[in-house]
C-alpha cells in the first residue's frame, strides 16, 4: 500500500525528522475508524509505529489543536508516545499491539472497570488541554440535522439541568469507547484523539460507562475507581445525567453516517451483540440501528419518573 501522492512529501519529511529515514520498510492500511483519516501501520527497523494523516480543517477535527491534546496525553502516560506532529496534519505514534487473547474485558468486572478508572483520573490530572467549544452545544449542533424532535427535546431537558451545575472542567478525550482503549497485555492505552479538548469530567466517565458500566454495580465501581473513594449521591446522578449526554452524542454520531436499518434491537441487545464480536458498527445500516438505540434510551430514561430526582440529587 502506498502514501496518497498529497501526501508523500509531507510523510517524507515525517519520517526523516522522527528516524533519518525516507520511507518505512513495511506498510499496511488500517480500517475500522470512522474520521475517514487514512491511518496506517507501518514499520521501521523493526519497530511498529502508527501513521496518521488528517488534513487541517478548522473545527472539531482541526490536528493542529489535538496533536497537542495528543501530546499531553502522551506526556501523562495515558496514549502511547509521540514520535512527531507537524502543521501538515502527519503524526507517528508508537503502535499499540492489541493483547491477541482479548482477556482484559473477559476478566472480573473490577480490575477491569479499575484501571478504567485510573486511566481516567491520571488523564483528567494532566495539565489542560487547548479549548474548542462548549461540549453541549457542540453536541447539539452536530445531531440537530440527523435526530428527530422527541429526541432532541429529551437531550434540551437534560442540557438544561447539566447547565446549571458548577462546571468541572479537565484534558478530556471525548470519545472515550472499547475501540479506542488498547491493552496490549501489561497495561491499558487510551488512543485516537481527533475529538479531544478540555471539556468536563463526566464526558470521558460517562462515555465508557455507556459500553461497559450500565447497571449501577458497574458505575460504582466505576466511579469508585476515578475518585479514589466511593461517590456520592450527586456525584453517581451527574454521571447519570452525562449518561444521557452520551446516548445523545452517538445518536448524532451514528445517524450522520448511516442507512435505514434493516432490524431494531434495544441497546442491551445491542451491546450484547458487540461484546460477542458482531461487526454492527461497521455497516451503515448497523450503526444506524444503534444510533436510534441510543437516542430511544435516552427519551425513556427522560420519561422514567425517576428522572426527577436525578436532576435534584446531580452536584
Amino acid at each position: 500500500m502506498n502514501i496518497p501522492a498529497t501526501w508523500t512529501e509531507p510523510v517524507r519529511e515525517a519520517l526523516y525528522t522522527a528516524f533519518s529515514v525516507i520511507g518505512p520498510d513495511r506498510i499496511k492500511l488500517l480500517t475500522g475508524g470512522l474520521s475517514g483519516a487514512p491511518v496506517f501501520w507501518i514499520s521501521i527497523a523493526g519497530m511498529s509505529y502508527l501513521l496518521r494523516l488528517d488534513s487541517p480543517v478548522e473545527g472539531i477535527a482541526d490536528p493542529r489543536r489535538w496533536h497537542r491534546c495528543l501530546h499531553i496525553a502522551a506526556e501523562a502516560g495515558v496514549s502511547p508516545r509521540v514520535l512527531f506532529t507537524g502543521a501538515s496534519g502527519v503524526s507517528i505514534t508508537d503502535f499499540i499491539t492489541p493483547d491477541p487473547t482479548g482477556s482484559f474485558w473477559r476478566q472480573e468486572r473490577r480490575h477491569a472497570l479499575g484501571q478504567v478508572g485510573d486511566l481516567l483520573r491520571r488523564l483528567h490530572a494532566a495539565p489542560a488541554f487547548p479549548p474548542l467549544i462548549d461540549y453541549l452545544d457542540g453536541v447539539r449542533a452536530l445531531a440537530v440535522p440527523v435526530i428527530d424532535a422527541k429526541p432532541l427535546a429529551a437531550f434540551d431537558q437534560v442540557a438544561a439541568v447539566y447547565r446549571r451545575l458548577e462546571p468541572q472542567l479537565v484534558p478530556s478525550h471525548n470519545d472515550v469507547n472499547p475501540r479506542n482503549l488498547l491493552h496490549d497485555g501489561q497495561r491499558l492505552w487510551l488512543v485516537d484523539w481527533a475529538a479531544s479538548f478540555q471539556a468536563d469530567r463526566y464526558i470521558d466517565l460517562a462515555a465508557i460507562g455507556s459500553f461497559v458500566a450500565r447497571d449501577a454495580e458497574g458505575a460504582n465501581l466505576l466511579l469508585t475507581a476515578y475518585f479514589d473513594r466511593p461517590p456520592s449521591e450527586g456525584e453517581t446522578a451527574r454521571f447519570e445525567l452525562a449518561r444521557l449526554i452520551n446516548h445523545f452524542f452517538y445518536g448524532g454520531v451514528m445517524l450522520s453516517n448511516s442507512r435505514q436499518p434493516t432490524q431494531r434491537r434495544n441497546l442491551d441487545a445491542l451491546h450484547l451483540a458487540l461484546r460477542i464480536g458482531e461487526p454492527l458498527l461497521d455497516t451503515p445500516e448497523g450503526r444506524a440501528e444503534y444510533g436510534l438505540a441510543r437516542l430511544a434510551a435516552l427519551v425513556a430514561a427522560v420519561e422514567d419518573p425517576g428522572f426527577e430526582a436525578i436532576c435534584r440529587l446531580a452536584t
